[in-house]
């Protein structure tokens, strides 16, 4: 019965609903479909999180992880970076960080460099919003060395911005300044995270007392 009732929401309702997704993985779940269960789960968490509706998202999420198997590290991984960047939004440091020292344990199983360095990278912010900024240097510069390595310009661009926050947040302006130059070199083709270097760079020369070279980022 729980197997007609998903089958007939599933042909008749949209999915765009993250309630009703949620639903149809219920009855998925109690019709001992898994797998499919799982699915609709992750579908639901993400529809949750772009509603910001973060606590439905991190129950669908929590649940999608619990029933999926402890030897498919890949779907854990996956699950883990999405419910860690909700607990971000939501500033819960302690549960951030749980997720996160599973996320490495993870990613050193599967011996994959770019998703090792993004959670080096995540690990790296939250070092950071927890004001451990000798930390957050550490595990920013892993994180570059690994997207080098997997050919990441992305996270290398985030990696050395993070790094130049950490670097202004002790005063290390000009070592700042050299990795946020480097950042925004790796941007070029990512205004959203041009912007955020640029940002930073105005504020960097701002205290160094470069109001020129500050305008001149601004602009």
């Amino acid at each position: 019965y729980h197997a007609l009732v998903a089958d007939w929401l599933i042909q008749h309702h949209s999915s765009g609903d993250s309630a009703i997704t949620g639903l149809i993985a219920e009855h998925l779940e109690q019709a001992e479909r898994v797998k499919q269960a799982l699915l609709y789960l992750r579908k639901a968490g993400e529809q949750a999180a772009a509603q910001y509706a973060n606590l439905e998202a991190i129950g669908y999420l929590t649940r999608a992880i619990h029933l999926t198997p402890q030897a498919d590290t890949t779907t854990r991984l996956e699950l883990l970076l999405l419910r860690e960047s909700i607990y971000a939004l939501q500033a819960d440091r302690l549960a951030q960080e749980k997720d996160l020292v599973e996320m490495q344990y993870l990613a050193d199983i599967l011996k994959d460099d770019c998703r090792t360095a993004e959670v080096l990278l995540r690990r790296a912010r939250h070092a950071q919003q927890t004001s451990n900024y000798a930390t957050a240097i550490t595990w920013a510069r892993q994180a570059a060395r690994l997207a080098q390595s997997c050919s990441s310009s992305q996270i290398r661009a985030a990696a050395h911005l993070e790094q130049g926050r950490a670097l202004y947040r002790k005063a290390d302006y000009a070592e700042a300044a050299t990795q946020l130059e480097q950042a925004l070199l790796l941007a070029a083709d990512q205004p959203p995270v041009a912007a955020e270097i640029l940002q930073t760079l105005v504020t960097v020369h701002l205290h160094q007392g470069k109001q020129v070279a500050s305008q001149r980022y601004l602009e």
